[in-house]
Formats: C-alpha cells, structure tokens, sequence
C-alpha cells in the first residue's frame, strides 16, 4: 500500500470528519465532549483554511 501525505484541502473536508470521528468517539463518549468530534462541514473547511 502506497501512503501519500499532502496538505489538506477543503474538498477533504468531509473525510476528515469521518476519521476524527471514528478516532475520537470512544473520547466523547467517555468524556462527554471532544473539540475533535462532530465537527460539521464548515468547521472542518474553517480548520484546513487557518490551520494548513
């Protein structure tokens, strides 16, 4: 398997949202809150914007 790393675009956005989210549910379950899960669209294309 070939693993490519590159900067992230907005169009990444919603695949991003499905890998935070897996990674990060057994976080928010425990805790009650996690910044990094159920993030929507807009604030995952806010987050590639100011931090690339």
């Amino acid at each position: 398997m070939k693993i490519e790393y590159r900067k992230a675009e907005t169009s990444d956005a919603e695949a991003l949202i499905n890998i935070y989210n897996s990674a990060f549910y057994s976080d928010y379950i425990r805790y009650g809150e996690c910044p990094a899960y159920g993030r929507t669209k807009e604030m995952m294309e806010k987050s590639i914007i100011d931090y690339p």
